[in-house]
């Protein structure tokens, strides 16, 4: 996967909108029109920083395809051991934000 973290005010969408810059500039859209992007929330942000400042973390990334190579900067490069995930979704997101978090982190 490629993935990016970013922390701010409204990380989803700022972290959404970089990884989609991304997807078109290294050519994964064109390979590959419908790659799947994925996101969780990012769990290390300092308390201070959300209480004072309202910032936030979130992690998108792009399950790459096989056979796709890139040699675009800006993102990092991981590899996710196969296992069993537990997967929520969301049809509303904006309307259960509370319920949400709660659930992922359990």
């Amino acid at each position: 996967m490629a993935r990016y973290v970013l922390l701010s005010p409204n990380p989803e969408d700022d972290v959404n909108a970089y990884m989609e810059n991304w997807a078109r500039q290294s050519g994964l859209l064109k390979f590959s029109p419908d790659a799947m992007r994925i996101g969780w929330d990012f769990p290390f942000v300092p308390p201070e920083m959300t209480t004072r400042f309202g910032i936030h973390g979130y992690v998108a990334a792009y399950i790459l395809p096989e056979g796709f190579e890139t040699k675009c900067p800006g993102v990092e490069y991981a590899v996710q051991k196969e296992a069993d995930y537990a997967v929520i979704t969301i049809y509303h997101p904006f309307m259960a934000v509370d319920r949400i978090r709660g659930g992922y982190k359990k």
